[in-house]
Order: structure tokens, then sequence, then C-alpha cells
């Protein structure tokens, strides 16, 4: 044999040899993706219904919506058909027991964490494109097929609210054992036309609404009141506490990015942080000045669980004030003395001087004021460009309330305001987009 010819045979081995290779690598990668989506099967011992189950990442959930029949549980159109296929849909009550023995109806915190893992293993947000089967929303315009890529296989089963169902292939909302009220809770949401899996623009549902179930094995997670850490701000190099409050994350401290027009909140930025006028840009990257909704969300969570709210987001370090207070007439100086906050979530919101203007009084004022992402329209039919309208941006205070319904300077409160009683600058909290 010629030396061409032992060359030749060589360079075969070779590449058989590197393929092999691959072959095995490409295959342990399959093996192991297959492994973290093991599917299995478990029968509900109520009434024999077997259901597929998936593991994604450290969670076991079922694979299918719930089809148990519980008493105040429909299938869409009254049909058994879509029973069969979509699983039965359940007011809140409902959905808080229909799960079997062994598993539960899953919290925001258990959403949240699928949500995460699922997001870390493809490298992209769109976690709903992930979640939903590759039938979702066939035949619907504008439709963004799934790929079931974890084996969770969401279909677009609708809903019921009173007595109309809609969105049968269009949408799926599955409960989640968070409540807001007494009347509200959290839903989840896939949709056909969307890649995104979360709440949607209104973030909870009535209570006797009837959503789907999909139930995680185990106790569902308990939501976290707070949990601290520390960020740093790129632009600067600031670091800053933070603080999960619910489902929400906050700086746990005023910003203190110089921006053109800011200054220091009581001559100390790096205690009180500096004082902004509005722009939407403030917050480094990754965070956002707080919507309305937002700040709403964090007083309601504050209500459900401490006694004192109002107390329970002021710092421990709340200085005492005197100031002008405006109760519906004349303008009057009155002593207000309000308290050092309990801080029991960790916000530690503090109080600084800042200017405010209520009709046309310019007032010294003292409390906790932070800016909003959200403005308000207001009739004005003598403004300069002629709209009948005018804009102003929306703020939050906290520790002091100017309502007409307040009748002395005692009231301690954390209030939403806009046009009417505007501040030029005030203190900016970010929260985690």
């Amino acid at each position: 044999m010629g030396i061409q010819s032992e060359r030749t045979l060589l360079f075969i081995f070779l590449s058989l040899a590197i393929c092999l290779e691959g072959c095995k690598e490409e295959k342990d990668a399959i093996t192991e993706q297959k492994t973290n989506n093991k599917s299995t099967e478990f029968v509900d011992p109520r009434d024999g219904t077997t259901y597929n189950t998936v593991k994604i990442g450290n969670q076991v959930w079922m694979a299918e919506n719930l089809r148990y029949k519980a008493p105040n549980s429909w299938c869409y159109d009254d049909n058994q058909s879509n029973c069969d296929i979509h699983g039965r849909l359940y007011s809140w009550s409902d959905a808080m027991s229909a799960c079997p023995d062994g598993w539960s109806l899953p919290s925001n915190t258990d959403f949240e964490t699928l949500k995460q893992f699922i997001q870390e293993k493809i490298g992209s947000p769109n976690v709903g494109t992930a979640l939903k089967a590759k039938n979702f929303g066939e035949g619907e315009e504008n439709a963004i097929p799934g790929t079931n890529q974890f084996g969770f296989n969401a279909l677009a089963s609708g809903d019921r609210v009173g007595k109309k169902y809609q969105f049968m292939n269009k949408t799926t909302y599955f409960w989640s054992a968070t409540d807001e009220d007494d009347t509200h809770a959290y839903d989840w949401i896939l949709s056909a036309s969307q890649e995104s899996f979360d709440h949607g623009n209104i973030k909870y549902s009535l209570k006797n609404n009837f959503f789907s179930v999909r139930c995680i094995h185990g106790s569902a997670a308990k939501e976290e009141t707070s949990k601290e850490g520390v960020m740093t701000d790129e632009r600067d190099g600031e670091i800053y506490k933070i603080v999960k409050i619910g489902n929400q994350t906050w700086m746990a401290e005023n910003l203190r990015f110089k921006a053109k027009g800011s200054s220091c909140a009581n001559g100390n930025c790096k205690e009180y942080g500096r004082l902004y006028p509005y722009s939407k840009n403030l917050c480094p990257r990754g965070w956002h000045i707080p919507s309305d909704q937002e700040w709403k969300f964090l007083m309601k969570y504050a209500e459900k669980n401490s006694s004192d709210a109002d107390a329970a987001l002021r710092s421990k370090n709340w200085k005492k004030h005197s100031y002008s207070v405006w109760l519906g007439g004349d303008d009057e100086t009155v002593k207000q003395t309000i308290p050092s906050g309990t801080d029991e979530f960790g916000f530690n919101a503090l109080s600084i001087k800042y200017h405010a203007y209520r009709e046309g009084n310019d007032l010294i004022k003292p409390g906790a004021a932070f800016w909003s992402s959200d403005r308000s329209k207001y009739e004005d039919f003598n403004n300069e460009d002629g709209s009948g309208f005018f804009y102003c941006q929306n703020w939050h205070s906290l520790g002091w309330e100017t309502n007409d319904a307040c009748e002395d300077a005692s009231c301690s409160n954390f209030e939403h305001y806009s046009c009417g009683f505007s501040p030029d600058e005030i203190s900016v909290r970010c929260i985690k987009n």
C-alpha cells in the first residue's frame, strides 16, 4: 500500500472518530434535556383521571389542565368534549381546593420560578412561546406558534366571566394561589398573539371569574415578604440596598444619580438621595420609575401584612417636622408630629423637605414624596396650546395627608396626587423591571 493510500485511510479513521464523538455529545445533550423535562403519569384517586406530568427545573407540574369536577366548575360552552381536552374552568375559591392530595394551586412565586428557569435556559424573555403547545391558537390571525419546548403543553382554553364563555383558541388564564384582596386574585396569561407569560395589563382578576388550573406537586411556595440584597448602578458605581416586597423588587434607598437639574435632599445626598424634576430615564438599566399601579400594589401589600401600613414603610429614623398644611381654606402653620416608622418590609422611606404648589401657594413640605411614571389629564381651556387640556405628572406621598377629609394635621397616609398640588423636585425610588 502506498504512502498516499495510508494517508487516505488515516484521514477516514480520524473523521469517523470525530463524528462518533460529536454524535455522542449530541446524544448526551438530548438525554440531559429529556431527563430535565421528564414526563410521567399521575392518576387522581378521586375520579381515576390520568394526567401527564413534567419536571421543569426543580418543579413538577401537571402537563394538562385539571379536569376534576368541583361543585362550581364548568366545561367551556357547557360541552363535555371541551373538558376532555381543555380541562374545567374554576372560580378562585374552588381552584384553591381543587388539586388532589400532594398537589396544590401554584402561587406567584411558583410561576415566577418557572418563568425564570425557562428564561435562563432559552436565553430569551419569550417564555410564553416555550410553554405553549404547538397548536396553541392554530388558525388565529397573528398567532405565534408554541414550541412546547419543556413539555408544559399549554392550550388556548379561554375563560368564563359571569355566564359568558370567551377567548377559546385565543388565550388561557391560569389561577394563582396568590390573592390581592377579598375579591381579587392573580392569574397568569398566555395569548396566541403574544410571546410573554405574565399577569397582563391588569395583574389580578375577580375571584368569581372562571379560569384554568395547573397543579404543581407539593405545597405552593410561600410569598417572600422581604428579601434584601444590593445592586450597583453601572453609570456611576453607586451601590444601593434593594428589597423584595411581595413579588416586587425595590431600591431600599432614594436614587443618588447626579442628573441634570437635581439637588441633594436635606443637603445630604448620601443619606437622603437627590431631588429630581421628573424624567422617565432617571433609573439605571433594568429598573424604572414605578407606575401608579405599582405604588398601589406596594401599599395594598403593606396594608394586608401590617397593622399600620404607613409606619411599616417609614424608616425607623423618620424625622419630625412642622409645616404649613392646607385644610380646605386658608393656609395655617400646624405642628405635625409623625412618629418614627417600624420599617417592617425594609422599604426605609425617609422624610425630606421639598417645595410643593397648591392653588398658587408655594409650600415647604416634609415627608416622603416619590415620582410616578403616570400622568393625569385635566381640562384647562386657557392653556397655551389651545388644546383645552394640560397634563401633570403623578406622584405619591408618605407620612402626611392633606385631604379635605383630614380634620386635623395628625393624619398619616400613603397617598396619590397629581395636578392641583404639584412639586417641582422630589425623590425617586426605582423598581426592578
